[in-house]
């Protein structure tokens, strides 16, 4: 299949924006050179081409030709139906556009909370615009996901303890997140704040996410396993301790904030523990 005669610009500081840009270019749609990222542009350039500020959310799709410039799902998919003819069918439906449009809108504005990343000092800055909504939103998703990962660990560790239950789980690994949740919110102000509470969902989800494979083994094999159960929550400490590290740094806040959540974290837990297993 020939590339399309189109270019992608793309957020170079965002790992998804590279990965599905760089699969684009694997699947023959783009060529290579037609994948352009955001610090290889002067304003001056990119502005005869496009809107800066709406391709800060919605990636654009440049007509090499001169045509129309396509943004965020619209780009997304032309281009893939070039290998997906169905795609364009698919998305005709207006509730699934609308749903698929929303999903997109939310992943894009929080793109830099869930990778942290910061950009490079050079050509246009293509960080989203703070979205208080799309904010709120994740953050009510990651503890809604964490705290489904955790019950299940409580339901899959209730062999070992018949003390021990997704409600449980949820009070002993649970009650950490909360004060450190409340600490925020007192202490901080206005946007960094939400900033701060954003970093903390993240991290909530990378910690329990770690522990999908181990719950999966127990699903299939319905034999829980002190080696795994052991070994994911080690994992899962140690991430989530670099991690949050990294993500203050990406703040500018003082590390006093991880040693304030690694205190609320383990103090809080042993205590629950100890309440439940006496």
């Amino acid at each position: 299949m020939k590339p399309v005669s189109k270019a992608i610009i793309y957020d170079s500081s965002c790992p998804m924006c590279q990965t599905y840009t760089k699969g684009f270019v694997k699947w023959g749609i783009l060529a290579p050179e037609h994948c352009i990222s955001f610090c290889e542009l002067e304003p001056d350039q990119a502005q005869r081409y496009m809107d800066l500020t709406r391709s800060k959310h919605e990636i654009p799709l440049v007509d090499l030709s001169g045509g129309k410039t396509l943004y965020g799902i619209e780009a997304l998919s032309y281009l893939l139906s070039q290998r997906l003819p169905f795609i364009q069918t698919f998305l005709s439906c207006k509730p699934i556009r609308w749903f698929c449009q929303k999903l997109y809108s939310f992943i894009s504005y929080n793109r830099r909370v869930i990778t942290a990343t910061v950009s490079e000092n050079k050509g246009i800055d293509c960080k989203p615009d703070f979205h208080l909504s799309y904010r709120l939103l994740f953050i009510i998703f990651g503890i809604l996901i964490a705290s489904l990962i955790t019950w299940k660990l409580g339901i899959s560790t209730s062999a070992y303890s018949s003390s021990l239950s997704g409600y449980s789980m949820l009070l002993i690994c649970g009650s950490g997140w909360l004060v450190q949740m409340i600490t925020a919110i007192v202490i901080l102000k206005g946007q960094e704040r939400i900033e701060y509470l954003g970093q903390l969902a993240t991290l909530m989800l990378i910690g329990t996410l770690v522990l999908l494979p181990g719950l999966w083994i127990d699903t299939l094999t319905h034999h829980s396993s002190v080696i795994w159960l052991a070994g994911s929550a080690l994992v899962s400490s140690l991430l989530m301790h670099t991690e949050h590290l990294r993500r203050l740094r990406y703040l500018n806040l003082s590390i006093y904030w991880l040693f304030l959540w690694s205190v609320a974290l383990f103090s809080t837990a042993l205590s629950e523990l100890w309440i439940f297993i006496r």
